[in-house]
Order: C-alpha cells, then structure tokens, then sequence
C-alpha cells in the first residue's frame, strides 16, 4: 500500500518467487527472452518485460491484459491465473500449435492462442476443458483484421501505427524495435549535446577574445588617459604662467599709459 495505491502483497510476491523457481521458462521473458520480468500477461499467464508488455496493452484487454507483477494489488482469481499458467506451460501450447514463433500482434489473434486464454481461465477456474468443444469467439476475424492493421507499417513511418515507446515493428523480436528506438533516441540525444558542447565552446572563446579586448583596452585607456592628464598639467602650467604675463605686462602697460 503506497499512498493509497494497492501494491503485491509479500506474500503474493513470495508464491510468484516459488512459482518462477519450478517454472524456470518463467524467469525470463516469454517473448524475447529478458532475465527478470517483472510484468504479467494475464489472460495467458506469461511472464513479460518492461518492453513487450508494451506491445501486449497495444492489442487491446481483448487479446492481452498487462499488470505489473509489484506494483499492482494481486486478487485471489487473478493471481490463480497466473500460478495456474506460466510461460513453461504456454510455450508447450504455442509450439504444438504452430504459433510460437509469430510476431506477437499476429499470435494472439490466432485460434491457438484464443483458445489457450480460454482453457487457462477453464482451469483456473475448476473447469475441465475440451478443446474438441471449443470454438472460435464470434469477432475472431476482427481481431485477426486489427492484428493486421496493427503490424502494417503507416505511410510514410518506418514502423508500425502505433509508434513510440512499446511499440513493435513486424519482426518477432520486439526488443529489436525498442533498440531502434533507444538508438534514435540516442543518437538524437547525442547531437543535442554535441550542438550544445559546440556553442558552449564558442561562447567561450567569444568571452576569451571579450576579455583579452576589454583588457586591451582598459591598458591603453590607462597609458592615454594618463599622458592626457599630464599634458593637460603641463600644459594648464604653462596657460597659466602665460595668463599672468600677458596680465601683468597689460597692467604696466595700462599704467605708463593713464601717466602718458
């Protein structure tokens, strides 16, 4: 319980634990294989990872329904799906029915693994299944034309419609789509910071030629400034010295003549 979020229980946790140590195929990925899934594929009891549960909440709850193994709260019918499955159980099932090898938005919309969701929830459940009585659901053939719209690129997009983080391309490896993505997201990040390294390197040469400027200049102000000052002192010497004589000589010359 974190802050009004139900949580897995310790003990839902600890009988996942003993779940994956008797179903050794359920420590890792069911789809690509990734060591410590730490999401669930409900409807048929897998195991998944961070990446392909993203590609399973995109078929729809129709086809798939994703919780996290630890940060979702664990219902008792719920949690006997999952103990009831696994992904030991479910890739036995696939092989034997032909589609453990397809794409995953081409698998689950196929009558195998429609009908595994369907004799998984059997079991769960108490029932006794027959997959001799079984039937396709009336909208198989929706789900089959969503599958297919799914996996057809978009014009123009080099993937699929559905874009992004948790999205798959039409290889049956997902983790290579969200290595593509990783890698774009990289690679753009990476000339992010080599533009801004670049415009950080010429401001700072900008702000080296400023200083070495404004140094420059602040010394020859100093040394004009300077000479300027003392020329004005010589030179205000000398205006004043010439200023009294010129007085002084007009004075006398002004008395000779008021005696004249």
């Amino acid at each position: 319980f974190f802050f009004g979020y139900i949580m897995a229980s310790k003990e839902d946790l600890a009988k996942f634990r003993e779940f994956q140590e008797k179903d050794k195929e359920s420590k890792v990925c069911f789809e690509c294989g990734a060591h410590a899934p730490q999401w669930c594929a409900l409807l048929h009891g897998l195991f998944v990872c961070l990446e392909c549960s993203g590609v399973h909440r995109s078929l729809g709850t129709h086809l798939s329904f994703v919780r996290s193994l630890t940060m979702d709260g664990w219902q008792p019918e719920k949690l006997k799906l999952m103990l009831t499955g696994g992904n030991g159980k479910a890739k036995a099932f696939f092989k034997a029915k032909g589609i453990a090898d397809l794409p995953i938005r081409e698998k689950y919309a196929t009558d195998g693994a429609l009908m595994y969701k369907d004799k998984l929830a059997a079991e769960a459940a108490g029932k006794v299944f027959k997959e001799s009585e079984w039937k396709p659901p009336e909208r198989k053939q929706t789900y089959v034309s969503q599958a297919q719209n799914q996996a057809r690129p978009e014009p123009g997009f080099g993937g699929s419609k559905y874009g992004g983080i948790g999205a798959a391309s039409n290889n049956p490896k997902p983790s290579d789509s969200w290595g593509d993505a990783t890698a774009a997201l990289s690679k753009g990040w990476s000339s992010f910071s080599s533009a801004v390294s670049d415009a950080a390197t010429v401001a700072a040469a900008k702000a080296q030629e400023a200083s070495k400027a404004a140094q420059e200049s602040a010394s020859t102000w100093q040394g004009s400034g300077w000479t300027a000052s003392k020329g004005q002192a010589q030179g205000g010497g000398g205006g004043w010295g010439s200023s009294l004589s010129s007085l002084t000589k007009g004075l006398t010359g002004g008395g000779g003549g008021g005696g004249g």
